[in-house]
């Protein structure tokens, strides 16, 4: 197992671990005091507008007269890339695990 692996697993025990206790504190307050979370659920039940994050994102970004203006360069790049793809998957790629 490689260390990225190893790191990988170890924050997903500890995520688990967190959310289990904060299933068990959920659950012991829905039992012995439940007028705590229905505070809780006033407090988080709010509207929260998406609408300027969605402005931003759904702007036009014209990158056409880049392509057009150094055409060479972007097609250099994207036979590099391709040159690259095709090499590492017939010759590096690790077929046995």
């Amino acid at each position: 197992m490689s260390d990225l692996n190893k790191l990988l697993f170890h924050v997903t025990l500890l995520f688990l671990m967190i959310g289990s206790v904060a299933g068990l504190f959920v659950g012991s307050a829905l039992v012995l005091r439940p007028a705590w979370l229905l505070r809780a659920s006033g407090f988080a039940n709010r509207w929260i507008s998406t609408r300027p994050i969605f402005k931003l994102l759904d702007r036009m970004i014209k990158i056409d007269r880049w392509f057009y203006r150094y055409h060479r360069a972007s097609g250099i790049l994207l036979l590099a890339g391709a040159v690259f793809l095709i090499y590492f998957f017939l010759w590096r790629f690790d077929k046995s695990h």
